[in-house]
């Protein structure tokens, strides 16, 4: 048995050290029989002291696991995931809906086997190469009637030229329908171009419709007027045109 010095507190359990009482360090063990020594007395106003942390009872201490933040992060992800699913699906939709008004748009030279056509205007090299531009013959200004062939069939032609200034023309290009095509409606645009005295060559460009019948395009013109400015002929610049040929009146 053990014995505290301060407090005179036994301790039957021989593996303690220190009292429990007051932390001092017990006395060896001894005979409860035996002639005690009496101690001095006890100051009671002696401070509180403090027990080694070996001597304090244990407490396991566990963290305190709150599952609102983990909540919060697999909220979090979802929004980013479902975020990402609907943009993709709004992307598809908008490629979608562009292709079909892509395919939906009409074609601005209508197909030959559903619509007559004037036909197309097509720029080849003939049209681009430009002549020397000269001062236009009074003889050349006026009204030119005759016929010309597309893919709709020989069709009447009135050309009306006037001089814009010294070296360029306009037109007036009317066609209306023959004798031996009637189903050919009339229409109407403007032209600009240029003569050259020199080689009596013509270059005549479409620019705007003055009466555009439905599932007609503009075409351009480069043909040669004869000596004597009476006679003009030559090539309507598209692939399914021929010529056309004009007099004047």
């Amino acid at each position: 048995m053990k014995q505290c010095p301060t407090c005179n507190r036994t301790y039957a359990d021989e593996s303690l050290t220190y009292c429990l009482a007051d932390g001092s360090l017990l006395s060896a063990p001894y005979d409860p029989e035996a002639t005690q020594r009496i101690p001095p007395a006890r100051i009671t106003n002696s401070p509180t002291e403090v027990l080694p942390s070996n001597l304090l009872p244990s407490k396991e201490i566990r963290p305190n696991k709150n599952p609102l933040p983990i909540y919060i992060i697999i909220a979090l992800l979802a929004l980013i995931v479902g975020g990402g699913i609907v943009e993709l699906l709004r992307s598809g939709t908008r490629d979608t809906s562009t292709a079909e008004s892509s395919a939906s748009k009409p074609s601005s030279v209508p197909n030959i086997s559903s619509t007559p056509l004037v036909s197309p205007s097509k720029r080849n090299s003939e049209a681009e190469a430009k002549p020397t531009p000269t001062t236009v013959p009074s003889s050349l200004t006026g009204n030119w009637e005759g016929t010309y062939s597309c893919a709709q069939g020989l069709t009447n032609l009135n050309l009306s030229i006037s001089q814009t200034n010294s070296s360029e023309i306009s037109a007036v290009f009317k066609f209306s329908a023959n004798r031996s095509n009637p189903s050919v409606p009339s229409g109407s645009y403007r032209m600009i171009g240029t003569y050259d005295n020199k080689t009596n060559k013509i270059t005549l460009r479409a620019t705007d419709w003055i009466n555009q019948p439905s599932g007609y395009v503009t075409v351009d013109l480069v043909g040669k007027v004869s000596q004597g400015n009476t006679k003009m002929s030559g090539d309507v610049l598209d692939s399914r045109c021929t010529t056309f040929t004009l007099e004047k009146k």
